[in-house]
């Protein structure tokens, strides 16, 4: 029986070690370039995913601010929710004088924050209240209920800070702060703690109760609002230039070391206008997101102009209040 040889083609047929090698690395190549590029457009899309978000935030916590300021009944310019201004009656028309709200502020708002927008808006009383005036008309420490009114006065302050107790993400957000003058619920009501009614629609020259803590209370309206760290660091010019004449930044430092995403141009109370006319401006930065590796990531700042209709401290005529 005859052995049957193998051809010369059948011993040489497949690839050599050195062909697999080769395309083994080629095929790499290519899958290591489309993951790549695949990564590159999954990240791009993220981070773009982030900016439109915090972009969003920002416009909600816009029209929220300027939704409660069209009821306000007075708005405070900047150095009166800082340190105050002293009053000039021999101005035309008289300048009139307001204390300053810093040092009672400093003691109710979280650490590092700066007042930005501060009013006094009319609230109706709470129903339990409203019960209350058909029998007691008082509260706890026989402090008594406006019920001729049927409505109180609260302050409302906006400030901008970066304290962080570890559930934020963003460089700064924004806090409300609200003074009611009556905390409670049910039967239990009690005048605030440092709540005074504004004499005679006084508002400019408010002050907290004498000897008592101030009492009300905050929380963050929204996140990822610019601190101004970046701002500063790249030269951005103070926000006091954004306002008119007759016109004041608030806050008072925006006119020279405050660079924060939140201030606003508040009408002077000496301006001869009718109105309160103010000027929000709202700067989100979405370091701190998914896909977002920059603190300079910076939103478009927004802005919106709101015409009050308060009728105290009014003046219609022009002529000074």
């Amino acid at each position: 029986m005859k052995r049957r040889r193998s051809s010369p083609a059948a011993s040489t047929a497949g690839f050599t070690i050195s062909e697999l090698l080769v395309v083994a690395i080629i095929s790499s190549i290519i899958v290591s370039g489309l993951m790549y590029l695949v990564v590159e457009l999954l990240t791009a899309d993220q981070r773009e995913a982030s900016r439109s978000e915090t972009q969003r935030e920002m416009q909600q916590a816009l029209d929220y601010i300027s939704a409660e300021l069209r009821e306000a009944t007075f708005v405070y310019r900047g150095r009166c929710l800082g340190t105050g201004i002293a009053a000039n009656p021999a101005a035309v028309p008289p300048e009139p004088g307001c204390p300053g709200l810093q040092n009672a502020l400093n003691g109710v708002l979280p650490a590092n924050s700066t007042p930005v927008i501060g009013f006094w808006k009319q609230d109706p009383l709470p129903n339990a209240l409203r019960e209350r005036c058909r029998t007691t008309q008082v509260v706890a420490g026989n402090y008594p209920v406006p019920c001729v009114t049927g409505s109180s006065y609260s302050l409302i302050v906006y400030a901008l800070t970066t304290s962080n107790p570890g559930i934020w993400r963003g460089r700064a957000r924004i806090v409300r702060y609200v003074l009611p003058e009556f905390t409670g619920s049910g039967a239990n009501w009690s005048k605030t703690g440092g709540y005074t009614a504004p004499a005679s629609g006084a508002f400019a020259s408010w002050q907290p109760a004498t000897g008592e803590a101030l009492g009300g209370n905050w929380a963050v309206l929204v996140d990822f609002v610019d601190d101004g760290q970046a701002a500063n660091a790249l030269g951005v010019p103070a926000p006091n230039s954004l306002c008119p004449t007759g016109y004041n930044i608030s806050p008072e430092t925006a006119a020279t070391t405050y660079r924060g995403g939140l201030y606003a141009c508040v009408t002077n109370e000496t301006l001869t206008s009718q109105f309160r006319d103010v000027s929000l401006f709202i700067r989100g930065n979405a370091f701190g997101r998914p896909g977002i590796n920059s603190d300079r990531e910076f939103t478009t700042t927004l802005q919106t102009r709101v015409l009050g209709r308060a009728v105290l401290e009014r003046n219609p005529s022009g002529a000074g209040p």
